[in-house]
């Protein structure tokens, strides 16, 4: 029986499965490129990714990254030579995305090139899925959706299931629907025959003539030979010879009457494009897409592939390909107006009056409003909301834009539910106050129940909707759930701990729940704050509410005066020291008791496996545990030491174990165990045989695996700890001490030469300035992080509030970034902002952005930081990467302060120009793109930009800047006259006050509930867990008074939540339970 399995949609991928008759000896596969930006430019520490899969199912994962001249290189090791297989190299792009290519090994020999650029836009806008057929090791039919790799996709077939692979049963037509992350959606069908227990198939060849317009095909087949040939055209061989281009499709018939059909579809090689480009230097390029050589005629008589317009107009070029194949296009050039725009805010004035306020966006010296009702003015009253208001603006330069009032966008409803007792409700029903003024329009409301009133008491759990009619323009729904049987479960609590300036600790008790709400602390105190004796002591409270709901809290707090923390020193390559040390215990009166029965601190094992510890301190106990393993248990090592004492040149000595006499082959051809190097290369290697024929190899190359830093602590004592990506083996510090921590008493600069256990050695300093007396907690430190973090050079600056007298945020203090690393030491009590700019004229201040903690360009964004800080935790600074720009726009301008507002500030001030603040350029959603320093006289510039629109801004911490709008298009290429006025900005003074809110419910297992003023207002919402790991972050819209999150996926433990909107700065904390 004949089995016609036919997929036109993609002949490679069926070849991943069929091809294993090849029986091609290979050896290994090699993929390569460069990456670079639009100008050609390298780029270094690019990320690639490189995914190989083989018809055998078996698949690999490599990873790398770009050297300094952009190059990487990557070899596939292939399982078994005779197996096709498919790979996919990916390029991590810097907006966060992924670019592929993809090639098919049809043995392993080949090399592959794959270049890439980097930053370059690409919109994913089409979706490429289509059906597998394969046969398991079970000989049963299997059916995979297939989707490149990495893709977030639904799948639903036509039998009803969801899977990405399904099993057939029956003959018959199997489709199925695969929709993409991005919206992009795609179907394919195939039809199994399940009839037949015969396998064979046939794929086509394709290879073009040397006259370059003709192809000849080859069908290749597979199953029990001799094979039958039957084309659609009636040719009857296995081969067709120069034909044209269309759809071919041939059916191949095994000896045992297996049959399969297959396709291929030859392209038009007569096609050719060509596209006009204006490039940054005022000319335009015309880039042409056919058989080479490719001549150009511009309708100005210019046969160039460039030309330079010197009016404004309409240009056309004509293309004339190799092949014969010519084509058009054309070019509008020239210049246009500056760019303006207006918007229409609606807001309520005592209560009563409706206002409408036109903001207008314009670099000119003027402009002028006019409403459709005929008044002038930035700001009328009217007297319905229910009609559309629109105003146009003209300024001086001759913009005209327009902008309206739709009472549609303020439609909307919610409702309050309030419990009365267990068996009553009331339900009221709010809409926006624009609706709600005197002599306004009346509402009317129809409840699901029949209710036709604003207020509805109920007595019946369930759902209740209400439909709220304001007028015909309005109609809106709200629904609430009631449920009374739940009101005794349907509370939470969670217990908070500060000091007051005095010193004086308090707890206090955040529930929610519904009715009255009663305390009872475990020290017999009946109030929500309770006096503790300090941020240690431990202290419970019961809530209860007047339905009966119960609660039980205890204090948080994050200082563990039992937890210890295990180093592990490897002091051979079968034994190691592991030494317990406890931060957090104030006396050091800490006992230990480890797994092996020991006592004490420290202990020395020679066998792997998992030792533990259990520590008893401050009242409490604690165990915790670490894994040792041995690099070559019963082998032999080596690693490279250096001495470069002599003043002339570096001893190197290999440092081997195993049995010795050892012998030596270096790199260079030395083979005494020392070798003297004076001029020339120093990264060597050695190779170290023992007598027992064991052997051993090591390097002094620095690699990745070779990282490491020092980081200075003040907590427990002011001390500097070792940190690598591998086990360290030794430690020699300029004190002499070996330990990977040493304590110091006094300013300097500190060094440790550090050896892990591969070898790998590095030297590594650290300037300390100040040492701050021991138990301080006036400390903000942390990591800068790029893309990584052994290249950071830069500073850290902080800036200070002070909430009493409403100064200003005010430049106090700046550490340098030493290993990635800032420390800010025993600043007063207060409120914080720090920020992270990197030298000038390094790589890395043309690659990041000016960057607060923990991830923003200005200082409105920052996270604020208080100190004291009694949690441990790092305030790490994660630089925003700036965007190079290829395109041919220009935005320019100054920045005034003609009030002198940054006088005495950390900026340079000439007349009413002021020099050193960073400008910052956002495209039209408010996200960084690039920023700039003001020249001394207050100019700035930024160029090469794309067309589109752009927000201009300036950082000033303490000074709200406003944003200038400015459009660039082909018509209006530059814009240079942008002014950024200081004092157009408000003061910290004006800012919202950061206030708490109550989240519900709390503790809290799918989501969390956060109340908020404002409706129809957008909050930006960081969750932080205890560690200062950001887990969520996004931009909310307020639409009811209440904002969900859901938090499901979360692991247990208590978690912050920063918002930040129009209506004020909020913050809360709740606890996530399973």
């Amino acid at each position: 029986m004949s089995i016609r399995m036919f997929n036109r949609k993609l002949l490679l991928l069926t070849l991943l499965t069929a091809m294993s008759w090849l029986g091609v000896m290979a050896q290994n596969v090699n993929v390569h490129g460069t990456v670079s930006n639009e100008n050609g430019d390298p780029q270094s520490g690019v990320n690639l990714i490189v995914s190989v899969f083989f018809a055998d199912s078996s698949a690999a994962l490599y990873s790398t990254y770009t050297d300094t001249f952009g190059t990487y290189s990557v070899d596939v090791a292939t399982q078994d030579p005779s197996l096709l297989g498919f790979l996919e190299v990916s390029m991590v792009d810097c907006w966060g995305t992924t670019e592929s290519q993809y090639f098919t090994i049809l043995n392993g020999n080949e090399v592959f090139e794959a270049d890439f650029t980097y930053c370059q836009g690409i919109v994913q806008d089409s979706c490429v899925m289509f059906i597998l057929q394969e046969w398991n090791p079970n000989n049963q039919i299997q059916l995979t959706s297939w989707v490149p790799p990495g893709q977030q996709v639904e799948f639903f077939w036509s039998t009803g299931d969801s899977s990405q692979t399904i099993y057939p049963q029956v003959s018959g037509q199997y489709c199925v629907t695969a929709t993409f992350s991005f919206g992009c959606v795609e179907t394919d069908c195939i039809v199994v025959n399940l009839d037949s227990t015969g396998f064979c198939f046939a794929y086509i060849v394709s290879t073009m003539n040397p006259d370059s317009t003709t192809y000849d095909l080859q069908a290749i087949a597979e199953g029990v030979a001799p094979f039958t040939y039957l084309w659609d055209n009636g040719v009857t061989t296995s081969t067709l010879e120069n034909i044209g281009p269309g759809t071919y499709c041939v059916e191949v018939t095994d000896a045992t009457g297996c049959g399969y059909y297959t396709c291929i579809i030859v392209d038009d090689f007569n096609f050719c494009e060509v596209y006009i480009y204006e490039n940054p230097g005022g000319g335009l390029y015309a880039e042409g897409y056919g058989q080479t050589p490719i001549y150009y005629l511009w309708n100005t008589g210019d046969s160039s592939q460039v030309i330079y317009p010197n009016s404004p107009g309409l240009y056309c070029v004509t293309m004339y390909d190799n092949g014969g194949c010519s084509t058009s296009s054309c070019y509008e050039y020239g210049w246009g107006q500056d760019s303006c725009y207006v918007t229409v805010n609606a807001f309520v004035s005592d209560s009563n009056t409706l206002g409408l306020l036109a903001y207008g966006y314009s670099s000119a010296e003027s402009w002028s409003f006019l409403w459709n009702t005929g008044e002038t003015t930035d700001i009328i009253y009217p007297q319905d909301p229910t009609q559309t208001y629109c105003v146009t603006m003209t300024d001086s330069d001759g913009c005209v834009s327009s902008g309206c009032y739709d009472s549609s966008n303020y439609c909307y409803a919610w409702v309050d539910l309030q419990y009365v007792d267990t068996a009553t409700a009331v339900l009221t029903v709010y809409n926006d106050p624009i609706f709600n003024m005197p002599g306004g329009i009346t509402p009317t409301y129809l409840w699901s129940n029949g209710a036709t009133t604003s207020v509805l008491t109920v007595t019946e759990s369930g759902e209740y909707c209400v439909t709220v009619t304001i007028d015909s323009f309005c109609v809106t729904e709200s629904c609430t759930y009631v449920d009374f049987e739940s009101l005794g479960n349907e509370c939470s609590a969670w217990v908070f701990t500060y000091p007051d300036s005095s010193g004086q600790w308090y707890a206090e008790a955040y529930a929610w729940g519904w009715g009255a709400i009663e305390y009872s602390w475990s020290n017999g105190d009946t109030n929500s704050i309770t006096l503790i004796d300090g941020p240690a002591a431990f202290a419970c409270v019961t809530v209860t509410t007047s339905f009966g709901c119960e609660s039980v809290a205890c204090v948080d707090t994050s200082f563990l005066p039992c937890e210890a923390f295990i180093n592990v020193s490897y002091t051979s390559n079968s034994t190691a020291e592991l030494t317990a040390t406890i931060w957090n215990d104030p006396g050091q009166n800490a006992t230990f008791v480890w797994s092996t029965g020991e006592t004490g601190p420290t202990i020395t094992v020679s066998e792997e496996g998992n030792y533990c510890v259990t520590t008893m301190a401050g009242g409490c106990v604690k165990t915790t545990c670490i894994d040792v393993y041995f690099w070559n248990v019963d082998s032999c090592g080596v690693y490279i030491s250096s001495d470069a004492s002599s003043g002339s040149g570096v001893e190197y000595t290999a440092n081997a174990w195993g049995v010795p006499p050892f012998t030596y082959l270096w790199s260079n051809g030395a083979t005494e165990q020392s070798v003297f190097v004076d001029f020339g290369i120093h990264d060597l290697c050695v190779t170290v045989t023992d007598s027992l024929g064991c052997v051993s190899s090591g390097c002094n190359f620095k690699g990745d695996s070779c990282y490491v830093s020092l980081n200075y602590s003040t907590f427990p004592v002011p001390s500097i700890e070792v940190q690598s990506f591998d086990p360290i083996a030794f430690v020699s510090w300029s004190t002499g001490d070996s330990t990977t921590w040493i304590e110091i008493t006094e300013p300097g600069v500190y060094c440790a030469d550090v050896t892990t256990i591969f070898g790998c050695v590095s030297t590594q300093c650290i300037t300390i300035d100040s040492v701050i007396p021991e138990g301080s907690q006036n400390i903000i430190n942390g990591y800068v992080y790029g893309d990584t973090l052994s290249s950071i050079q830069g500073q850290v600056f902080a800036y200070s509030y002070d909430v009493n007298s409403g100064e200003a945020f005010e430049l106090v203090d700046s550490a340098l970034i030493q290993n990635a690393f800032y420390t800010f030491n025993g600043l007063p009590d207060g409120l914080y902002i720090v920020k992270a700019i990197m030298a000038p004229g390094t790589q890395e201040a043309e690659d990041y952005i000016p960057t607060y903690h923990f991830i923003s360009a200005t200082w409105n964004d920052a996270v604020v930081i208080p100190l004291p800080n009694w949690l441990p935790v790092t305030k790490d600074i994660h630089l925003i990467r700036s965007t190079d720009f290829t395109g041919g726009g220009v935005i320019g301008g100054f920045v005034t302060d003609p009030n002198h507002l940054v006088a005495g500030g950390n900026v340079e001030s000439r007349g009413a120009g002021i020099g050193n603040i960073d400008i910052i350029l956002k495209d039209a959603q408010g996200q960084p793109l690039n920023y700039e320093w003001s020249h001394e006289d207050g100019g700035f510039r930024f160029t090469d930009l794309p067309w589109g629109t752009y927000r201009i801004s300036y950082d000033i911490p303490g000074l709200t800047s406003p944003d200038i709008w400015v459009t660039l298009t082909p018509e209006n290429p530059e814009k240079l006259q942008v002014t950024l006025i200081v004092n157009q900005g408000t003061t910290a003074v004006n800012d919202p006050k950061l206030e708490e809110i109550k989240l519900y419910p709390n503790p809290a297992k799918e989501e969390i509930n956060m109340p908020l003023p404002g409706v129809n207002t957008n909050y930006d919402i960081h969750m932080i867990d205890m560690q200062g790991k950001v887990v969520y972050a996004g931009s909310v819209r307020n639409t009811n008074g209440v904002i969900t999150v859901g938090v499901g996926s979360l692991a247990p433990g208590l978690y912050h939540i920063n918002l930040k909107g129009d209506q004020g700065h909020f913050y809360g904390r709740f606890i996530k339970q399973d």
